[in-house]
């Protein structure tokens, strides 16, 4: 239970971890933009009617089918504001790894908090099942039958009464504590 690494599937830290990933694939891409473009192109044409020529000659017929490709290239020749795009992307990522890191720390440090906290409560609630609600159990039937008996008066009887279920009141209240710490310590693992 008290192993860091189960708060790595936190919501919020895997949502900051998706933004690092994010911010390493926009910088991927903008740094793509810095190669060449080829551009490769085939066309295949037929001509529906009669085309004619200035001296009024039949140029093609339906039949006949043209035919071309084209091929290209493009190479970016400022890159000043490509690298400034890439340097801002970059500072980007750093900042999104840099918030995922502190992020980390945050919820770790709660985690180990939350987790001193359950374990204080656990004991609590392991003192008052084992010791504190047998005695106040115990108290209870003695300050009744003390009571039945006459040995005790109603006064005294009800001071034992009241006792008694203040130590039983104090166990609900720890073991509402101990459940509280519980709960956030599934939140903090990313268990709702």
């Amino acid at each position: 239970l008290n192993d860091t690494s189960v708060v790595s599937r936190n919501p919020f830290l895997m949502y900051l971890q998706s933004q690092v990933q994010v911010a390493q694939k926009e910088t991927k891409v903008i740094s793509a933009q810095r190669l060449p473009d080829f551009t490769f192109g085939y066309f295949n044409q037929s001509l529906i009617g009669a085309p004619l020529s200035a001296t009024g000659t039949k140029l093609a017929n339906a039949g006949n089918r043209f035919m071309g490709i084209s091929a290209g290239i493009s190479i970016s020749i400022f890159n000043k504001p490509l690298k400034k795009r890439i340097q801002a992307s970059e500072l980007n990522r750093q900042v999104a790894e840099t918030n995922l890191a502190y992020n980390q720390s945050l919820v770790v440090s709660e985690w180990k908090q939350a987790l001193e906290t359950y374990q204080k409560f656990k004991s609590s609630v392991e003192y008052y099942r084992s010791s504190a609600v047998p005695n106040a159990e115990l108290i209870l039937y003695q300050s009744q039958r003390g009571y039945q008996q006459g040995d005790a008066t109603y006064i005294e009887y009800l001071v034992a009464l009241q006792n008694a279920l203040q130590i039983k009141e104090n166990f609900l209240q720890e073991l509402n504590r101990l459940n509280k710490s519980i709960i956030r310590l599934e939140f903090l693992a990313g268990n709702q």
